[in-house]
């Protein structure tokens, strides 16, 4: 069934793209990344020039800028927002103009889309109100930009990514750093919700968007066992054999994380509960395991 079928992936040369890319490829797919290098064989330009290879069975968007990598000055913002929604409002406006459009258009967002509030549960459906704070209106922006007209013959799904947990990328190995050092521990008051997926299931559900033609709207791509950030911190620490008894004030995590603070002292309980409902089943539910997995640990 997917033997040669084109996809072309936007970002598909980051941590969670790379891996994507060969599950797709394991699965038969001919994948192509969008580039930013005028040598490649599809760069951003082309894609503005030309529009999507008409050969093209589905387009993924990924693509976007470490949100983790530094302070979110006026500058960062910018560099934020450009490498996810002025891509994203490219690639829709190439899939509209063209004369054999893709199949599905399955475009990245964040759980940073749901407000933060620490006893409140949302999930796909929840009515959401404007966003207040930068992430969440990053969001907002990227999946408008996503939109298709429902006269467009392409199926588009949003998957609202959580922090994915995996081998060799994400902020894991920054948050394992302090942990072996023995200044692990719960961030604020440790009651908001630690939102988080396997980079196995954020993958597997990418892929399930692509291939199920009933799949269309909003995913969450999130594990379906909740956990607060003392409860994260804890079994971390057991994973690690390293203590957790480092609470991080969130005065102190403001001060050296400023407005990107919010992302880890904010959270609410979010579920994934569309996504189970059209049939997908998450391969590693359990933080443990997840970490375990993460770390290449018994």
């Amino acid at each position: 069934m997917s033997r040669g079928k084109k996809i072309i992936i936007g970002g598909g040369s980051g941590w969670i793209g790379t891996a994507l890319g060969c599950m797709l490829r394991d699965k038969g797919y001919d994948v192509v990344n969008i580039s930013r290098d005028p040598s490649s064989s599809l760069t951003w330009s082309h894609i503005e020039r030309e529009g999507i290879p008409p050969d093209t069975y589905a387009v993924i968007q990924l693509a976007g800028a470490s949100m983790i990598e530094r302070r979110w000055n006026d500058e960062r913002k910018h560099i934020l927002y450009d490498s996810r929604v002025n891509t994203t409002k490219l690639l829709t406006k190439a899939i509209l103009r063209s004369s054999n459009p893709p199949n599905v258009f399955v475009c990245m967002s964040a759980v940073g889309r749901y407000p933060g509030t620490m006893d409140s549960i949302f999930d796909e459906e929840s009515t959401l109100p404007p966003s207040t704070h930068f992430a969440g209106r990053l969001c907002e922006d990227w999946e408008a930009a996503a939109q298709l007209p429902t006269h467009v013959f392409t199926r588009s799904v949003i998957i609202r990514t959580a922090d994915v947990l995996g081998p060799g990328g994400g902020d894991l190995p920054y948050i394992v750093t302090h942990f072996k050092l023995g200044l692990g521990g719960p961030m604020g008051s440790g009651r908001q919700f630690y939102s988080w997926v396997s980079l196995l299931d954020a993958c597997r559900l990418f892929v399930y968007a692509v291939e199920m033609e009933h799949v269309s709207g909003i995913l969450n791509a999130i594990s379906p066992q909740a956990v607060r950030n003392a409860e994260f911190a804890q079994v971390l620490a057991r994973v690690l054999w390293r203590p957790a008894l480092v609470r991080a004030p969130s005065w102190g995590v403001y001060l050296v994380l400023g407005e990107m603070a919010q992302m880890v002292l904010e959270g609410a309980e979010v579920r994934p509960t569309r996504t189970l409902h059209t049939g997908f089943t998450f391969q590693l539910p359990d933080l443990e395991k997840a970490l375990r997995s993460s770390l290449d640990l018994p």
